[in-house]
């Protein structure tokens, strides 16, 4: 399967992208949660690598189930910290239509208690940008699951203190023009970012 991607990669043609396509939708049957040992097999026999360079084709279709089978794969404990950058990139671009799907998969480093550690390799791979750049155009339940990752994100204070000036402008506008469904979320990431500012001015 990898010689195939590198061919597709070589030559992106409508043929060579439809190809990819299949090729993530039939990675989703290998890659379900429930089937623990079918999961390890597939990782075993290259899966993450193939998935990483699906990413990077140009079709929405195969970078987002692509990343829907990498979310799949972190579900059980495959946690996916070398995936991060690749994910960021997609969310980095213009095409909108992976988002929910990559932010699904980024948001499983942040459920366990090595949450913090997730949040450590969302910095290192400069994954908050893309994230918050979501915030300013994705769909509603994009703009939802980037909104858990903030917060989760924001609960260091380390990385409150360098990103969160920049998140607090597109909090702002999304709280004044977003939809009404997500005003609850922003209104408390907001509230805990001006909070940690006060804080900081008095020393």
């Amino acid at each position: 399967m990898a010689s195939v991607m590198s061919s597709i990669h070589a030559n992106p043609t409508p043929t060579t992208v439809q190809l990819a396509e299949s090729i993530a939708g039939i990675l989703i049957r290998f890659t379900v949660p429930t089937d623990k040992r079918l999961q390890r097999y597939s990782v075993e026999n290259g899966v993450i690598p193939v998935l990483l360079n699906l990413l990077s084709i140009s079709s929405e279709t195969a970078k987002s189930n692509a990343a829907f089978c990498l979310a799949q794969l972190s579900q059980n404990s495959f946690h996916l910290t070398g995936a991060i950058a690749p994910l960021a990139q997609v969310l980095d671009g213009n095409e909108r239509g992976a988002d929910e799907a990559v932010l699904s998969c980024i948001s499983t480093l942040l459920h366990d208690e090595t949450w913090e550690r997730g949040c450590d390799y969302i910095i290192k791979t400069s994954g908050v940008r893309p994230i918050i750049k979501v915030l300013e155009s994705g769909s509603l339940k994009s703009q939802d699951k980037a909104l858990y990752i903030l917060e989760t994100v924001s609960r260091v204070e380390s990385h409150r203190a360098e990103y969160g000036e920049s998140a607090q402008v597109v909090l702002t506008h999304l709280a004044q023009k977003g939809d009404p469904m997500l005003k609850p979320r922003v209104d408390k990431l907001l509230a805990q970012l001006e909070q940690f500012q006060l804080q900081s001015t008095k020393y």
